[in-house]
Order: C-alpha cells, then structure tokens, then sequence
C-alpha cells in the first residue's frame, strides 16, 4: 500500500527573533530548523517569520474547486488553529511527551489535516528537521543543551515536520521518506514548540478572509486532472520577503506572502488512494437498568481532539437526547481526545428498563470511546461500558520502498509490500468492566449504509435478511479498557505471544474481508446498563476530487426506520455532506 507525501517549497525561509523566548528551557529534548542557510550558531537572528500577532489566509479558488466538501476546508481550519493553540499552550510545554504521532496501519486514505499541518510550518518558516540533519553536512537542526545553550543535534523522530517518518531509525539515522495513509500527525510536536518559542516567541493567531481580500498565506491545489503527480503529496514554503535591515543579511528577513498546494490526486505510486478525511462510526444502543432515571450522558473518545463530530445520530426511542455539547479534552497532556455530553431527554429523564441510541460519526478511522458516564435524576455519577470497533494491523510485517523521485526538499509516496501475518478487527472496551454475550458482524460492501444508518434497528434488518455472522463462543467478562481480536485471516501462530497467552482472540477464516465495509456488532452488559455496540469500519472517505463513487445500490434500510439528527445547543448538528 502507498505511503503519505509531504514537501516544501524551495524558497528559503529564516526571520528575526521579534520577541522574547517562550520558555525554551521546558523542552531541552527537542530541536529545530529553520529553512534556509543560516547558522544559528553564529547568526542566531538571521530566520524569516511573520510580523504581527495575527496572520491571514484564504482558500484559492482552485483549492475549493479540488476540495469541494465543507467538511475537508472544516479540517484545514483545524489545522491552522492547531499551531495558533500550540503556540500558546503552557501545558504543551509541560508535558511529558515528546510528540503525538499515531500509525495504526496502512489505509487508503492520506489524512489531510496531517498535511496541512505541516504544510503550514513551512509557511511560518520550519525546515524538516531529518533534512536538515541528514542530507547535508551542515546538520542545522538545532536544539538546547542542559546548560541553556543553542547546540546542533538530531531530531528524536516523532517531529511532525520531519520529511519522513519510520519507528526505530532517528535519531540513529534518516528514515524513509514519506508516511503512510492512515498515519496521523495532527498535533504538534516539543520540536515545532521550540521552533515557535524561538522564531516566534508570541502567541500567533490566523484569520481567513475569502474573496478579493489580500491575504498572507494562500492555500491552492494542483494535479486537478490528475496527470501530473509529483508524487508530494504538497508543497509550501515562502512566496515573498523582505530584509529586516537591507545592510545586514544577519538580521533574517520578513515574510510578506507564502503559500502551499495540496496535490489532488495523489497517485504516483497509489492509483487507489485519496486525499481527505477516513472516517469510522461508533454506536450504542443503551438500556437503562440501573433502578433510576438518568438524564445525561458522557462520553470520553480517544483518537481525535475535533470539537465537531462529523455527524450525531439518534434512534427514533422515545427517551432519546436533544442537546450535544463538546466537553473538554481529557487527560491534559495526551491531545488527541475529546469529551461530548448528551443531555436534556425527551419527558425530562429515560426511566429505569428504558433505553437511548446515539451513533456518532468521527474524522479518524481508529477512533474508539475510552470512558462513559451517566448521571442520575439524583445527581449520582454511573458508569457504562461502551464496546469500539477498529482494524487491526499490529501483527503486519509491511517493508517499504521508495517509489520514483520527487523534487528538491519533497517527501515521497512509498509503496508498502505487505507480508501479512494476521488481521482483522479489534473490539476495545471502555473503562467498565462488562460481560460479553455476543459478537457479529456483516459485509455490507456496496449497500448503501452510512453513518446515520449505524443503530440497532439496521443490524436487525440485517439480521432478517440473512446477511450476518453471528459468532459462537463462551461469554466472557471484558476489563476495562481491554481488547479482542476477531482475527481474519492468520492462524495460532500469527499472533502475538501475548494475545495467545491471554486468549483474547477469536480464529476465523474470512480473507479479505477487512479490505470492505463491515457493520459489526457486540452485546454487553456491565450490570448497570445492558448495550449493544455498532461500528461502521471502513466507511466512504470524504475526499476532493479524486473520489470513487459509491456502487449504485438500493437501501438496505427498511422504510419504517426513522433517523433524527440531534440538535446541539438549538441547533441541528452538522452533518456530512454528500
């Protein structure tokens, strides 16, 4: 399977330090660099940035037209704010971890947030760090030593400005370039930190103008027919500058415009693969058994810190939710999550043997519900278990290779030679303990279901039609925050030592299976509420231009089967386009 490209624009970019430093010391692990042929060592000044507080940007024309989908320039938002709110994030700095990157496995999608987020450093002025290390013998990539001193040093791998990115080779040596689809690097790491504190030093915010309206970053698109692959998946960098003081190149230069394209059809070594969102679907239908009236609901999820899921879905129960709210993030130095809150019930509260059904739809394809809670009537904080849905590819033995060339400063597409070993689909457990009591799923490759679809009146209509595995094992009690592997294709000896020791695994045999549209199924129950658990692996990605349309195929739904979209705070939350 192909892999991720990145690239930069071959203008150089440097600037002068505008402000005082942010904290560098908090983060002596990291480094940075800058694009251009400054060395900080001995002219700490000469860089490029932006003046100002606040920087704009627009959408090209050609941009909307390669990405038409609002929910795709929705991601491009999100990743400008990402550096806004990185630059000004004391916590960040704190933290304990170095980086945020997340590769579950090879996919057929290239997320475009991670691209657009590092396309964005290069307009501020960030170099790759590997690059700037490895491919000369300058190694300008540099960081600050225990002591408070400007040093040369490797990128510890994880930054996600590096061009390319593989587990175990930096800092020892440069990795492959490229990354793969279905790999996520949407949050910045201590590097890109440090590069701010040092280029920057402020809190920097963006602002999107649209029309004629000048703007500093311009965000464009080519390869729109599809002919001319570099095999980047972008490129960007600075466009415009000016010396800071024309009689002395050591005091860097200011940006005045830079700019950065996305590649619409990025297919040099992927005729299958696009560029967008690869969303999954979670969803629970919940008895209340708890001997009171609950009228709230939380949910904690793991795997994407967007404050708007793509779309929140209800059954037609009569006790359903009507009000949705993003909650706070969780665990304050892990990034990528998300609370949500469901509240105000149809008749005040859902009684006691009464149920709800919520499906929600999210822009990452491995994203699984990590904690859920309700409240009672009486104010009582009650957990619930909430079974997630997710491909695994752990026990893949994929090697990769560089496929063709691309221009200077550009990552590369890779091809994945994949030596499958096992395969399948993981069911993770939120942090209840419950007891399981059944597990299925159908192929529904081809049928027309989508994410409003994913509730449990679907499943039995899958039912009635014959078109479900139900699996038969022993009931078994699953832990909190455990994991279950149906695997698909493997056998006893692909797995893990440690899968095998536990047994958390059952040996199917359904090949290829994991390459279409699953509707999966598990029935819990922790005690307190009984639950079935419903995921939509493999959904349509939400891609430009480069899209493949959908089979054309009758519903599958049954005509009585009602969907109501949730309102979130007043107002009919967004849902996706088609």
């Amino acid at each position: 399977m192909p892999v991720f490209a990145r690239a930069i624009a071959t203008a150089a970019t440097a600037s002068l330090l505008a402000a005082p430093l942010l904290a560098v010391a908090t983060a002596p692990a990291a480094g940075f660099a800058l694009i251009g042929t400054a060395d900080l060592l001995v002219q700490p000044q000469n860089f490029y940035s932006f003046d100002g507080d606040e920087i704009t940007w627009k959408f090209s024309d050609n941009f909307l037209a390669a990405f038409p989908n609002a929910q795709l320039h929705t991601q491009v938002r999100l990743a400008f704010g990402e550096w806004s709110s990185a630059s000004a994030s004391a916590e960040r700095r704190d933290s304990p971890r170095y980086h945020w990157v997340r590769s579950d496995g090879a996919r057929q999608v290239y997320d475009l947030r991670s691209a657009v987020t590092h396309e964005i450093g290069h307009t501020l002025g960030s170099q790759h760090p590997d690059a700037a290390w490895f491919n000369s013998s300058l190694n300008r990539n540099f960081r600050y030593d225990a002591g408070g001193d400007l040093i040369a040093a490797p990128p510890l791998g994880g930054e996600i400005m590096n061009e390319g990115f593989q587990p175990g080779t930096l800092p020892a040596s440069k990795p492959p370039t490229g990354i793969a689809p279905g790999e996520y690097w949407r949050t910045v790491s201590k590097d890109e930190l440090l590069f701010l504190d040092y280029v920057y030093g402020r809190r920097i915010t963006f602002k999107e103008v649209a029309g004629n309206a000048p703007a500093q970053i311009i965000v464009t698109a080519y390869n729109l027919d599809g002919t001319s692959d570099s095999g980047a998946l972008g490129q960007g960098g600075v466009d415009e500058s000016d010396p800071r003081d024309p009689g002395d190149a050591s005091k860097g230069r200011r940006i005045t415009a830079a700019s950065f394209t996305m590649n619409a059809n990025p297919t040099a070594s992927c005729a299958t693969c696009s560029i967008g969102i690869d969303p999954s679907t979670g969803s629970w239908d919940v008895t209340n058994a708890t001997g009171k009236a609950i009228d709230r609901l939380s949910i904690r999820g793991q795997g994407t810190s967007n404050r708007e899921p793509l779309l929140v879905v209800l059954s037609n129960d009569p006790h359903n939710f009507t009000e949705y709210a993003p909650a706070s993030t969780f665990e304050l130095f892990n990034f990528e999550n998300r609370g949500h809150i469901f509240s105000e019930p149809e008749g005040g509260e859902i009684p006691d043997g009464e149920g709800f059904g919520i499906a929600m739809q999210q822009d990452v394809w491995d994203w699984t519900a990590t904690a859920a809670t309700t409240r009672a009537t009486d104010g009582e904080i009650i957990p619930l278990s909430l079974i997630s849905f997710v491909p695994f590819y752990e026990f893949a033995d994929a090697t990769l290779a560089v496929a063709g060339t691309a221009p200077t400063g550009a990552i590369l597409q890779q091809e994945a030679s994949p030596g499958v070993v096992a395969r399948g689909l993981k069911l993770v457990n939120s942090d209840t303990p419950t007891h399981v009591g059944g597990i299925g799923f159908a192929d529904v490759e081809g049928l027309g279901i989508d994410a409003p679809d994913v509730l449990r009146r679907t499943w039995e209509e899958l039912v009635r039609l014959g078109r479900t595995h139900e699996l038969s094992f022993t009931p078994f009690e699953f832990g909190a925050g455990e994991e279950f592997y149906l695997v698909f294709e493997g056998d006893l000896d692909s797995l893990p030592r440690e899968v095998r020791a536990r047994g958390n695994y059952l040996l199917l045999d359904f090949p290829g299976l994991l390459d279409r549209e699953i509707f999966a199924w598990a029935r819990s129950d922790d005690g307190r509420f009984a639950v079935q658990s419903f995921g939509l692996v493999n959904d349509e990605p939400i891609v430009g231009i480069a899209a493949v349309p959908a089979p054309a195929s009758a519903m599958l739904l049954a005509p009585g089967l009602a969907m109501v979209v949730l309102r979130r705070r007043g107002r009919v939350a967004p849902s996706r386009p088609h």
